[in-house]
């Protein structure tokens, strides 16, 4: 098998392991043990829910997009990536799949007018909290070194910054060439030549 292969098989594993399992499985048990109240169609709820739900899987794929392409690894523990990742998403806070996942959450509850999944997200996000504080930011800390503690100094855990934060290690791409400058810099020199000469 490829790396190619093997990365894609470990990203599928990844988000079935993962978000599938907290975003689909657990509030699908939840529904059916407790039911769900569907909204109608002018309750606040529904118009709340709406952008939630799509919201957060956008972030939860241009999470594990970055993880993939940047840090050539993927969301699953057994996978992880190789480089420190501090691009899309992640220019602007640390846990954007998380949020991502939480945003699906909370939107399910909200559609589903479910108080037991609302309480899972609030569980699912104190559980987060802890590993990251206590597990996953000190192996951070250990495979990244400064980098890591830079990153984590400028961008927060849940809470995302207004700007884009870039490291300073990033490399900047060069502005395109203006010709029409190339050219007037070309006049003045050829000016200067002139002066040279009288």
């Amino acid at each position: 098998m490829t790396d190619k292969n093997r990365m894609t098989v470990h990203l599928i594993a990844a988000m079935i392991a993962l978000p599938g399992t907290v975003v689909l499985l657990i509030p699908g048990i939840l529904a059916w043990i407790y039911g769900i109240d569907p909204p109608a169609v002018g309750e606040a709820r529904l118009w709340l829910a709406k952008p939630l739900l799509p919201g957060g899987l956008v972030m939860i794929g241009w999470s594990a997009a970055s993880l993939v392409v940047q840090g050539k690894g993927t969301p699953a523990p057994w996978a992880p990536p190789k480089h420190l990742v501090v691009n899309g998403a992640y220019k602007y806070v640390r846990n954007p799949m998380i949020i991502g996942v939480l945003m699906m959450l909370t939107g399910e509850a909200l559609l589903f007018n479910s108080d037991p999944i609302g309480l899972w997200a609030a569980t699912f996000f104190a559980l987060n909290t802890v590993y990251f504080m206590f597990f996953e930011e000190p192996t951070l800390e250990k495979r990244f070194d400064d980098d890591y503690r830079l990153y984590k100094s400028n961008v927060g855990r849940w809470i995302p910054r207004l700007s884009a934060w870039t490291a300073p290690w990033e490399t900047v791409e060069a502005e395109p060439e203006d010709p029409q400058a190339r050219h007037w810099q070309g006049y003045q020199a050829g000016k200067g030549d002139d002066a040279d000469k009288s």
